[in-house]
């Protein structure tokens, strides 16, 4: 019947496929004699309570994005930041922490909302959160940066522990670098556009002068952040047995 495997599919985007299949298996016995309507109306409230724990997730995550990647430029390269790298080497360095940075705190609220903090790929990420974090804001205090380089250290080693913390720490260095990597090609493309719309400094006016750039770094910034949260959700599932904890707290 085309309108049950057309609801699995949507289903499948938003849960497994077994327990897609196992949903409208369920819908075609109960509700299908009732009508197409009361079937689609079922459909659409079970997609929608699987789904809105990742779309919850994905607007704070975004937020989340563009605010830090905003506050960590400013700690680091701000006209009235208290304490800038000492020269060009160490900028380079912090502005690769920065952009990272910008990453986890992204991905760890993401992660937050779609399983939880009890799930222990989110509590990993979100404590490489806090040690980059740290790092960043409180660099020059010799003893802030003497514990964030030891509980590195250790957070490293413990992810090599046993076979589920390396695949927790997989996880979060294939979204790291997919994110990394969007986020250049998300910079490439904006100030390629910027150099189209005006070839010169850019300030207030142009920006008033041309409203589609705001739009154009909106959608740069969606498309980078979709990268993102794709990878994580497509490495958690793949590496973690594909355990859909957002789904199955929905469905109990």
């Amino acid at each position: 019947m085309r309108a049950a495997s057309t609801a699995e599919w949507i289903l499948s985007r938003v849960t497994t496929t077994d327990r897609a299949a196992s949903i409208v298996g369920d819908l075609v016995e109960t509700e299908m004699p009732n009508g197409l309507f009361c079937f689609w109306l079922s459909t659409a409230r079970i997609a929608i309570r699987l789904s809105w724990r990742r779309t919850l997730g994905f607007v704070a995550a975004f937020y989340a994005l563009g605010w830090t990647l905003y506050a960590f430029d400013l700690a680091i390269h701000g006209i009235h930041a208290a304490h800038r790298p000492p020269d060009s080497s160490w900028g380079i360095i912090f502005d690769i922490l920065g952009v990272a940075c910008s990453i986890l705190c992204a991905v760890s609220i993401y992660a937050s909302v779609r399983y939880g903090l009890g799930e222990r790929t989110t509590q990993m990420t979100l404590a490489w959160t806090g040690i980059f974090t740290l790092a960043i804001f409180f660099w020059w205090h010799v003893a802030v940066l003497v514990v964030c380089i030891a509980a590195a250290l250790f957070l490293a080693s413990v992810s090599l522990i046993d076979r589920d913390s390396r695949k927790q720490a997989l996880v979060i260095l294939v979204a790291v670098a997919v994110g990394c990597a969007a986020r250049i090609l998300m910079s490439a493309l904006i100030g390629l556009y910027q150099h189209v719309l005006f070839r010169g400094p850019w300030g207030d006016r142009e920006m008033r002068q041309h409203p589609s750039f705001g739009w154009f770094t909106f959608f740069a910034m969606v498309l980078c952040l979709w990268a993102l949260t794709a990878a994580w959700s497509r490495m958690h599932d793949r590496l973690m047995r594909g355990q859909a904890l957002d789904a199955r707290r929905e469905m109990l």
